[in-house]
């Protein structure tokens, strides 16, 4: 079951802990009128694992996943109506990908050229991982 994000305690080396322990599993952020802003997956008191955040009317404003806090993977985000407004690739927390798109189309592209100097720091971070 989740757990009020109000609940975890932010311990000083950017982990979360509930209850004295590091927090496993979910956590919701609620707004002020009990509806939910965010839902979180932690493992072993970092976020890890998919997250989705919602607009205020309860529709999907942009959804992916983190790895030791920070965004790995494909990151989407939404408009309110439901479609697709951009796309981005993240490799344990850079941006390698990003497309924006209207009416369904990409309307813009870019990627992280192969040999630009930050795939270096991107393969130490996966070493350390």
């Amino acid at each position: 079951m989740p757990v009020d994000w109000d609940d975890l305690v932010s311990e000083i080396d950017s982990t979360y802990s509930h209850e004295g322990k590091p927090f496993q599993g979910q956590a919701v952020v609620r707004r002020e009128n009990g509806s939910i802003e965010s839902e979180v997956s932690f493992e072993n008191g970092v976020k890890s694992g998919p997250f989705v955040d919602y607009y205020p009317n309860g529709r999907i404003e942009c959804r992916g996943a983190m790895n030791g806090n920070v965004y790995d993977g494909e990151i989407e985000y939404l408009n309110e109506d439901g479609t697709l407004n951009k796309s981005e690739t993240y490799d344990l927390g850079i941006c390698t990908k990003r497309k924006v798109f209207k009416d369904g189309e990409t309307v813009a592209e870019w990627s992280l050229p192969d040999d630009d100097p930050v795939r270096g720091l991107i393969a130490a971070r996966r070493r350390r991982s």
